[in-house]
């Protein structure tokens, strides 16, 4: 997984700025597919690993992965929604790149919210970094939303294939 991500940090954008267009179209696509795999990954780590942190002696519930399997869940929805803006965006003829977080950064919390909770056996650690990125990627739906109304209120279309 640290691999495949780390490559995918360090390629960055190289379906869309060379090859065909099918092939920007097959890197998007495999984008998406990466990110759910990774996020479902998290929930079900969660599910699986609860142990490591909670003891059901006192019969408590385990808030650590219920927060974070909800945020996990949220940072799904975002990934898709972020990606559609930009496309149904594209569609009308207007370009809505923005946002707080580039999905390098999302993958970089993600790996980095694992390596923590691998070595310290504690799901707050992951629970924090999907929270982090159920945040950034609400942020960036309502900045490409707010930015794609705003091109579109002044009328000048800006997405150049």
């Amino acid at each position: 997984m640290t691999t495949l991500m780390a490559s995918e940090i360090v390629g960055g954008d190289k379906g869309t700025t060379g090859g065909t267009e099918f092939g920007a179209f097959l890197d998007s696509t495999l984008d998406r597919i990466a990110d759910w795999a990774m996020l479902v990954g998290v929930i079900i780590f969660f599910l699986m690993h609860r142990d490591w942190w909670h003891t059901a002696i006192d019969n408590t519930p385990d808030y650590t992965s219920m927060i974070g399997i909800a945020a996990a869940a949220v940072a799904v929805m975002t990934s898709f929604v972020t990606s559609y803006a930009r496309a149904r965006a594209e569609s009308v003829g207007y370009e809505v790149k923005n946002g707080i977080a580039t999905r390098a950064d999302r993958l970089t919390i993600i790996l980095v919210g694992m390596a923590i909770t691998g070595l310290t056996r504690q799901g707050l650690w992951l629970a924090i970094a999907m929270i982090l990125l159920a945040g950034l990627g609400l942020v960036t739906v309502f900045q490409r939303v707010f930015e794609a109304k705003r091109q579109m209120v002044i009328g000048e279309k800006t997405y150049r294939r």
